[in-house]
């Protein structure tokens, strides 16, 4: 079955994704983020999504390829993946949150694979702004 996410912005963004970020989390309940980030409002289904757990594995690989960051972050591949997994992505996006992390998991799981939707236990994290639709 096909579930909905949401995002809001501040009134007059045209995208929605901030402006320094090229992608974007999404939370499946409203009432967790309904108008607490401003009044536009963008929805995106998880069609065509993939789930991240499926994706830790590589991950943990292209992690392990960069020892710069790990050694930045102070732990292995294997400690820094599952941050791939936001519990709360309201809260905290893990490693989505992470600007060098989000383009390297893109560069070396997404981008060859055509993965532009990931979907975490509460959220969807979204590479492509085509997928989103502005609410009514």
């Amino acid at each position: 079955m096909t579930q909905t996410y949401h995002r809001f912005t501040r009134k007059g963004s045209k995208s929605p994704f901030p402006p320094e970020k090229p992608w974007g989390l999404f939370a499946d309940d409203i009432r967790k983020i309904e108008y607490a980030y401003g009044p536009v409002h963008w929805t995106v289904t998880d069609r065509g999504a993939v789930d991240v757990e499926d994706l830790l594995p590589a991950i943990a690989t292209a992690l392990d390829g960069r020892p710069d960051i790990l050694h930045e972050y102070g732990c292995t591949a294997l400690e820094l993946a599952p941050y791939a997994v936001p519990e709360d992505i309201v809260g905290s996006g893990g490693l989505w949150d992470e600007p060098t992390l989000v383009q390297l998991i893109w560069d070396e799981v997404l981008e060859s694979r055509g993965i532009t939707k990931v979907r975490t236990p509460d959220g969807l994290v979204v590479l492509d702004a085509r997928h989103v639709k502005r609410a009514k």
